[in-house]
């Protein structure tokens, strides 16, 4: 059976569905769309294909394909879904289960007889991640099923139908660095990071800090926690130590330098208690860093100055 690949490179997922279909026997070619419609309907003639399946398109396939082959199009999307950003949506809006169909191509978008779904769980993980493991099998797993349909004559392919209960997708739009703005004072920290997760190859969530624009990406919840964890660690040793210094050299500002370390380890608990709840803001660690600061520039430099007289 001739099978052939268009897609708009040779991504990992059109490498997968290419040594598959290879090891089982299958003739098997890869034509790149790459806007090129003159060159792609060439390629298509010279190659004959029984069956067409496109693994990653960023640009649709013309008529003259879709209408003289069977052309199957993989969608990471479950029963409904349509639109070039599926995952994404999924990603930041918590969706617990996603899938992926294999679909007809048409002139609209995604709105193709399926052929197959199949659904996974969604990981707590980015994009990529999500992509390169749960999307690729379900992909792969949709391959095999479908080719067991090819010569079926008894085979019908599930039209999209919105007021089957099954087809519980929706259009969606193509999602934009609008769309993933984070709200630092209203969303919570898992929210954050699914906005991250979901924004990882778009190049990440552009967001603005010290008013200079950054993408960010590679987002970790626990890693909050544990920094927080660790700098109360490092705070508390280093204000034992300076404290001890002080009581050696009989600062006469000792109990008003205890009582600023009190205070900013009281910050640094309360910090960690709003993370733990899923109730704190940047601000909260903005605001302690910047008290910190002044302490340093301040108190620790009055502290400084004593001992440089002490021991002059």
């Amino acid at each position: 059976m001739r099978i052939l690949l268009i897609s708009s490179a040779f991504s990992g997922l059109t490498q997968r569905f290419y040594t598959e279909l290879d090891d089982a026997g299958y003739l098997v070619s890869v034509e790149l769309h790459l806007g090129d419609i003159p060159q792609l309907l060439e390629g298509v003639a010279l190659f004959k294909p029984e069956l067409i399946i496109c693994p990653f398109l960023t640009k649709k396939i013309p008529p003259e394909i879709y209408e003289n082959y069977t052309c199957l199009i993989v969608h990471p999307g479950i029963k409904g879904d349509r639109g070039a950003s599926s995952l994404d949506w999924a990603i930041q809006t918590g969706e617990s289960e996603w899938g992926v169909s294999l679909l007809e191509a048409r002139e609209e978008m995604d709105t193709g007889d399926i052929w197959v779904n199949k659904t996974f769980a969604v990981r707590d993980t980015t994009k990529s991640s999500l992509f390169y493991r749960e999307v690729t099998q379900a992909a792969v797993d949709c391959l095999w099923e479908a080719l067991t349909y090819f010569h079926a004559p008894d085979f019908r392919p599930q039209a999209l139908d919105y007021d089957n209960p099954e087809f519980k997708g929706k259009l969606q739009p193509f999602m934009k660095q609008a769309d993933r703005t984070i709200d630092w004072k209203k969303h919570k920290t898992d929210e954050i990071v699914r906005r991250i997760n979901a924004a990882d190859g778009s190049p990440g969530v552009l967001d603005d800090i010290d008013g200079k624009p950054y993408y960010l990406f590679n987002a970790h919840k626990e890693t909050l926690r544990n920094n927080i964890q660790l700098l109360q660690q490092h705070v508390r040793e280093h204000f034992a130590a300076e404290e001890a210094h002080m009581r050696g050299v009989e600062f006469h500002g000792y109990r008003s330098h205890v009582k600023e370390h009190g205070f900013m380890l009281e910050k640094l608990m309360t910090i960690d208690h709003k993370i733990n709840h899923d109730q704190w803001e940047a601000a909260d660690i903005g605001d302690f860093m910047d008290k910190w600061a002044k302490h340093i520039l301040n108190s620790d430099m009055r502290f400084d100055t004593y001992c440089k007289k002490e021991a002059a």
